[in-house]
């Protein structure tokens, strides 16, 4: 779901340490970086970012993107391909995503 949305992005989990688990995105085509240090227990996260993308920033929109669909499954998700076209849809081909 968000390699929908934020694209030329990775994520890499760390491994939890105490209480807390640093998750970090990359910018796979600039130098952009964010990570997001969850703590169990608070709503809240801690973030840093850097670059000329606002990774987090993009990765938050898609999360309630995700949420705005009533979060659906990755096998609700489909892909269709066309001479002409491609597009991503959920449940049925003919309910195509709009472009972010």
């Amino acid at each position: 779901m968000i390699g929908l949305r934020v694209p030329g992005c990775v994520q890499a989990v760390a491994e939890k340490r105490g209480d807390t688990r640093p998750v970090w995105f990359y910018g796979l085509g600039d130098p952009s970086w964010a990570v997001v240090v969850f703590r169990d227990g608070q709503r809240e996260a801690a973030v840093w970012q850097s670059g000329p993308r606002r990774l987090w920033e993009e990765v938050a929109a898609a999360v309630r993107w995700w949420r705005s669909l009533d979060r659906p499954a990755a096998d609700r998700f489909g892909l269709a391909v066309t001479a002409e076209e491609a597009w991503v849809w959920l449940d049925t081909p003919g309910n195509r995503l709009r472009d972010r």
